[in-house]
């Protein structure tokens, strides 16, 4: 079952584990980094990167909220 989607700003470390560990559970996790490759392990992964922080915080709004 496919959980909310959420946002993680920054594929370092910690950005890193906090995505792998949201898609480990389910949920729809869209990423961003300000050095695109560095979301490359993330997609292998099954996040969905973008390119423009704007849209990756829009990725993931509450539409329900």
């Amino acid at each position: 079952m496919i959980k909310e989607s959420v946002t993680v700003l920054g594929a370092g470390s910690m950005g890193s584990a906090l995505a792998g560990a949201f898609l480990a559970a389910g949920y729809r996790t869209h990423v961003w980094n300000r050095t695109h490759a560095r979301t490359a392990p993330l997609l292998r992964a099954g996040a969905t990167a973008h390119p423009d922080i704007a849209d990756a915080i829009a990725a993931s709004r509450c539409t329900s909220c």
